[in-house]
């Protein structure tokens, strides 16, 4: 599954655009878009290491705001 990884500087307002994504008013299109939330904790990321970043952006599967 593609998803969205926000780190932890972005977290936050990345959760509240999803929550409203997935409201009545764009719930059509998110569910199109097929993508998920995850956390850092979700692909096997601590918080403090941004290294592994690099290493997912490859992969095509997440997208980092």
């Amino acid at each position: 599954m593609k998803g969205i990884l926000a780190d932890v500087n972005t977290q936050g307002p990345v959760e509240d655009l999803i929550r409203e994504m997935q409201g009545a008013k764009w719930v059509e299109f998110w569910t199109y878009l097929g993508l998920a939330l995850f956390h850092f904790e979700d692909v096997g990321l601590r918080q403090d290491v941004l290294l592994d970043i690099d290493r997912l952006r490859g992969t095509g599967r997440l997208y980092l705001p």
